[in-house]
């Protein structure tokens, strides 16, 4: 640990308690580190002395101090020249938190530099990624929710989308999935598209990036013919129309 002493301390105020305490300006700068090196393990970050009264930190101040001076002394001129500061609250060592804002500095650079590495650490383990919080754990879905959700898309819809790879975009999938019913294609032939391009993600472990979102699976292009037997020829058709009809989905 170590303190900052600036220049400013070479000042009126330690001419003045080398001059009530009896002692030379260059041993008041002792005991000004003195006090502020105890201040480190002793005060808090407001400089309020914690759990100790000004007997002990006159009796922290009398190591090492020449003959004649008294330590309760010493606590009594620091105060009265404005190095100690007495309030209701407790005893402060004034101007802490200014004085000795590189150490604090450097105490919360170590603390992120511990909380990045760890993080590395555990990204490495595969628990999550760098400079990334772990995410919270989801909740089950409840029997009622699932029968909510079978209520307001329907129990056809809902197969499908328990199959489909990629959960994303609901709302939108199920408008394509309802004009997809109604152009004549059946539950089964979507139900069956959903479960063999599923078949296909896990064969190529493809990653989330890279699925269709279920909308464009379902987009007015038909895509998902392409995942059914026998389909090339609806598949075609279409094209012809409109070669570019998936890029509106």
């Amino acid at each position: 640990m170590w303190v900052a002493v600036h220049d400013q301390v070479l000042g009126t105020k330690s001419r003045k308690l080398a001059s009530a305490i009896g002692c030379s300006q260059n041993e008041v700068i002792g005991i000004l580190v003195r006090l502020w090196l105890w201040g480190l393990i002793n005060a808090d970050r407001d400089g309020k002395v914690l759990y100790v009264d000004e007997a002990e930190i006159a009796g922290a101040l009398s190591l090492g101090h020449a003959p004649g001076i008294d330590p309760q002394t010493v606590v009594e001129q620091l105060v009265e020249c404005g190095y100690l500061d007495r309030t209701e609250d407790g005893i402060y060592i004034h101007d802490w938190a200014e004085w000795q804002s590189y150490w604090y500095s450097r105490l919360d650079r170590r603390a992120k530099d511990s909380e990045r590495k760890r993080r590395e650490r555990d990204a490495k383990r595969g628990d999550t990624s760098p400079g990334e919080e772990p995410e919270p754990a989801k909740p089950k879905e409840s029997v009622t929710s699932k029968a909510k959700q079978a209520e307001k898309y329907g129990e056809e819809f809902e197969k499908f989308w328990s199959v489909y790879p990629l959960k994303k975009g609901k709302v939108e999938a199920f408008k394509k999935y309802n004009a997809r019913r109604k152009e004549g294609h059946t539950a089964d032939d979507l139900l069956a598209a959903a479960a063999a391009y599923a078949s296909e993600c896990q064969r190529y472990n493809t990653e989330d990036r890279y699925k269709k979102h279920a909308k464009t699976f379902l987009g007015s292009g038909l895509p998902f013919l392409d995942y059914l037997p026998k389909a090339g020829g609806a598949r075609e058709a279409v094209d012809e129309e409109n070669p570019y009809a998936d890029w509106r989905t």
